[in-house]
């Protein structure tokens, strides 16, 4: 969603608030009740975008919060009942690291019209 967001955004839509201190990939998926994808978000960020974040609560951490704006791929607008977030984040290691830490979220949300 383009920014900048209100409060009453956080109210209005779906998702999850990430607080981040290092370069890192996000993949987000809303599934319907049967299964279904109904639309998917997938990026990376670099460390030299993070400093365009605002601040976090702790030392050094940068906050992002991604919503789903209620619609589908095609971006028709979804329909009420239950749909299944599952979002996960990785941090990109460095050139002498191995592997990356990794968060998964799962959460079942509701869509009333």
């Amino acid at each position: 969603m383009p920014g900048p967001l209100t409060s009453a955004d956080s109210t209005r839509y779906i998702g999850v608030t990430l607080s981040v201190s290092r370069a890192f990939a996000f993949r987000a998926a809303v599934f319907s009740n049967l299964g279904e994808v109904v639309n998917t978000i997938d990026f990376k960020m670099a460390d030299g975008e993070l400093l365009k974040l605002p601040v976090g609560p702790e030392p050094n951490t940068r906050v992002l919060k991604v919503l789903w704006n209620n619609r589908s791929l095609r971006g028709e607008k979804a329909a009420t009942g239950a749909y299944v977030l599952k979002a996960s984040a990785y941090i990109i290691p460095d050139a002498d690291e191995s592997g990356g830490l990794s968060r998964r979220l799962t959460s079942r949300v509701g869509v009333l019209r």
